[in-house]
């Protein structure tokens, strides 16, 4: 027992683990002990709680060391995490927008742990409790809104929303800078945004707090689980801390098919650009980013086909050129590589100007383009752009072209996804099949309708009347004799 009496009061003196420990020996109330009882009661105590502490750290370490002896003594950055991931093979390698985007969501994360875990350095520091409490910001209050962001905005008096889009606009973002220098590039991108758009659309973009559609909820956390379980391994994670966290149910509010009347209208005012998009997008049943950047290469109008990989999925379709719209392309030059060039360059350069301008014109039309759906801050798009792809596929069923058919123009890889592109006609067609049934009860307001035709009162109603009347013999025994009158 290692306690002696030093002056008035005992102390105690040993080693766990190497390390020695001393101190003033203490009775049960915490007061200092003069007995050497209390003393020795004391010294086991402390000598209890420090081999627990010592365990502990060894336990950690040897969970640590493991970790590194498994993944060669590599641990992954969390910043060079996303350059490993785009590293792995994939059996489809991602389109440059749709790798941004991916790009976009992790970055996200990051700027989550950076500012509420700055401590979590490396890819096998996050823990499953970190996941959690990114994945549930994501599902209350909208994606992260980093620190400097939130800053800047109030330097600035800006939205955050606009913060987001000067950083996104274009040019090189100094992510190393000083404050000063990103003030300065965020003035001057807002300066190009509000020259190019006009003043009233530079901060229009909403704060934080918006509620993500489940669909964007349910890409943040793929995006996180899909580079954990890329470079985990290799990284020493083995237990990914994503992996128990489960996916909320999508159920999306689908757009909807342009009605005869809303074609009618859109051929009417159409003109330019959007006519063509509308006229090529309704007729072929194809992507808006495959309209804009079709190629006279990929157009066989002696032969009456269109022939294209397309964007996004990568599939080959092959899709009959219909009249109205081989009788349209006939009558446009084919003085370079793309059948509309006007388009094509608004796609590879101002992209969303395609959508913005599309909504403006269907608002004048008085077509109504969104929804409001309980649980949401914006309201959910219904008709766009897209909605000519379910309006040709509404318009194959409507007309009984065959499933497969519909199927293979339009390059679904998922054949429920056409089938509910053509739902839009099922409904259509069993509302006017029995739109012929008779109210016999109230004619719709709550009038009364015409009686029913009395019965007629004919010899041959007569004898139909009777005939229901008779038993299964002699019905036998009738038709006999009624058929040797006819003789």
């Amino acid at each position: 027992m290692s306690v002696a009496k030093r002056g008035e009061w005992y102390h105690f003196r040993f080693k766990v683990g190497g390390v020695l420990s001393t101190g003033v020996c203490r009775n049960p109330d915490g007061s200092k002990t003069r007995t050497k009882e209390p003393a020795e009661a004391y010294e086991r105590q402390q000598r209890r709680l420090a081999e627990g502490l010592a365990a502990q750290k060894t336990q950690a370490a040897i969970v640590e060391n493991y970790r590194d002896v498994m993944a060669g003594g590599k641990r992954l950055a969390l910043a060079d995490a996303w350059k490993a991931y785009l590293a792995k093979p994939r059996r489809r390698q991602m389109r440059e927008r749709h790798q941004a985007m991916v790009k976009g969501r992790w970055e996200n994360f990051l700027a989550f742990l950076r500012d509420q875990y700055p401590e979590i350095q490396h890819l096998q520091e996050v823990r499953p409790e970190h996941a959690a409490a990114y994945i549930g910001h994501i599902r209350t209050r909208g994606q992260w809104i980093p620190a400097d962001v939130r800053e800047f905005a109030s330097k600035l008096d800006w939205s955050i929303g606009a913060v987001l889009r000067a950083i996104a606009n274009g040019g090189k973002y100094p992510e190393t800078g000083s404050t000063e220098e990103k003030l300065a590039y965020l003035s001057e991108q807002r300066q190009k945004r509000a020259k190019k758009w006009g003043k009233n659309r530079v901060a229009t973009y909403t704060d934080e707090g918006v509620q993500l559609s489940t669909a964007a909820q349910n890409n943040y956390l793929a995006t996180c689980a899909a580079v954990f379980a890329a470079v985990g391994e290799e990284a020493g994670v083995y237990d990914p801390p994503f992996k128990a966290i489960t996916k909320v149910e999508n159920a999306p509010e689908e757009r909807e098919a342009f009605t005869p009347e809303d074609l009618k209208l859109i051929g009417g005012k159409a003109t330019g650009w959007l006519y063509h998009l509308f006229m090529v997008a309704t007729n072929t049943g194809l992507r808006e980013g495959d309209v804009c950047t079709l190629r006279w290469s990929e157009v066989d109008l002696a032969g009456g086909w269109i022939r294209r990989r397309m964007l996004k999925t990568g599939k080959r379709v092959e899709i009959p050129i219909l009249p109205a719209l081989a009788r349209h392309l006939r009558t446009l030059p084919k003085d370079g590589e793309h059948v509309f060039p006007e388009l094509a360059d608004r796609y590879e350069n101002h992209r969303t100007s395609i959508g913005c301008a599309v909504s403006r014109f269907l608002a004048d039309l008085k077509i109504e383009t969104t929804r409001e759906v309980p649980g949401r801050t914006r309201a959910v798009s219904v008709k766009d752009v897209h909605s000519c792809r379910h309006t040709f596929c509404y318009l194959a069923a409507l007309n009984g072209v065959p499933f497969p058919i519909v199927q293979g123009v339009v390059g679904h890889m998922d054949s429920a996804m056409t089938r509910r592109y053509m739902d839009h006609a099922t409904a259509d067609a069993k509302r006017d099949a029995l739109k012929a049934i008779p109210d016999y009860l109230s004619n719709g307001n709550g009038t009364a309708v015409p009686a029913l035709p009395p019965a007629p009162n004919t010899p041959r109603a007569e004898l139909h009347r009777l005939v229901d009347r008779l038993s299964d013999e002699m019905v036998e025994a009738a038709r006999e004799a009624l058929a040797r009158l006819v003789e």
